[in-house]
């Protein structure tokens, strides 16, 4: 309570020590010790459902045999019941009593929608999100869909770690911005749909308790995997390696070769290409860089790795100029008994 009085507190009256209680009586209501009260106790609270597609417009919906809004949602498994409708945050939403001690809370909803069958996601709902007011009691939200088109399931659950109000969403793609948490709905290939009726969509909310250790696990741990979500690290991983060995494999061989026929093959022009070589290192990389982009795009490698390693199977100049003064220490007497031995070029 002090905390949300501080926040209206003048300076003046915080230095008076007389009229200082009689500020904070005057400030207690009945409506801020609903609000203080909500704050420091485990709520859960389920808010407004919504559709959208994927143009991001909302799918417009009804609920069946129910009069809309949250309340819709029906207890069909488990301990648990719906309070009234009330104020709760400057939201307005029915609070859900819950008992997980002796089976998971299932809440049912059935709703008929305009939305029609797309080729990439049933009824061509692109995302589900559902406000929820979670309580800080670190259970595990899952969410099931069923269409005619068959059941799919949420593969990772919400955490329930914060007292405050969240947005969960659920899609059927995960989306390339990944700022946002969003859980990714899979089809069940084994489980057959009860929705027969086309335009009908059957969403299940199922509350699981978690046991301590694997609470302990997930506050110690979901940081974690949510910083390995919010960016595709493994694919960055996948093409750095790929990468670094299309890159080494290239300068090996192209360098290799090139510089052991400067240092040992005796031919016309030899030590004036290898000025000319090594004037390219001259060339600062500002210099080629438009022309080469140009060249890259020309050839329909914009956007893709190419570029990145094909250069590398050219060989490099300073790589070359390395590798031939390397292969000039080597004897030739060396090379010539080898020779003698039935050894050739490449070995």
């Amino acid at each position: 309570m002090w905390e949300e009085i501080a926040r209206i507190l003048p300076d003046a009256v915080a230095s008076d020590p007389e009229r200082l209680p009689r500020f904070i009586a005057a400030s207690i209501d009945a409506e801020r010790l609903r609000k203080v009260s909500t704050g420091i106790s485990r709520l859960l609270a389920v808010g407004e459902l919504t559709l959208r597609d994927a143009r991001n417009d909302r799918i417009a919906h009804h609920d069946q045999g129910a009069a809309a809004g949250a309340s819709a949602w029906q207890v069909a498994q488990g301990q648990a019941r719906f309070a009234a409708a009330r104020e709760v945050e400057g939201e307005r939403a029915p609070a859900l009593h819950y008992d997980l001690s002796a089976a998971p809370v299932v809440l049912e909803r059935v709703l008929v929608t305009d939305a029609r069958a797309a080729a990439e996601t049933p009824l061509g709902i692109d995302s589900i999100t559902l406000s929820l007011r979670t309580d800080a009691s670190w259970h595990r939200v899952f969410l099931d869909l069923e269409t005619a088109e068959g059941v799919y399931r949420s593969e990772e659950p919400f955490w329930l770690e914060r007292s405050t109000w969240r947005n969960l969403e659920w899609r059927f793609v995960r989306p390339e911005d990944r700022t946002v948490p969003v859980v990714v709905l899979r089809r069940d290939p084994t489980a057959r749909s009860g929705v027969i009726t086309p335009g009908r969509v059957r969403l299940r909310l199922r509350l699981e308790r978690s046991s301590p250790l694997l609470v302990a696990y997930a506050k110690y741990s979901l940081n974690y995997r949510r910083a390995l979500l919010y960016i595709p690290f493994w694919r960055f991983v996948a093409n750095s390696t790929y990468l670094v060995i299309l890159n080494i494999l290239g300068q090996v061989l192209a360098c290799s070769l090139v510089a052991y026929a400067f240092a040992r093959l005796r031919f016309y022009g030899r030590e004036v290409l290898f000025a000319v070589l090594l004037a390219t290192m001259m060339l600062p990389g500002q210099v080629t860089m438009i022309p080469v982009f140009l060249i890259f795009k020309a050839l329909g490698w914009y956007d893709t790795l190419r570029p990145l390693w094909v250069g590398s199977w050219f060989g490099s100049a300073f790589f070359i100029f390395l590798l031939r003064q390397f292969f000039l220490t080597i004897p030739q007497d060396l090379e010539d008994a080898a020779k003698i031995d039935g050894c050739s070029f490449f070995g």
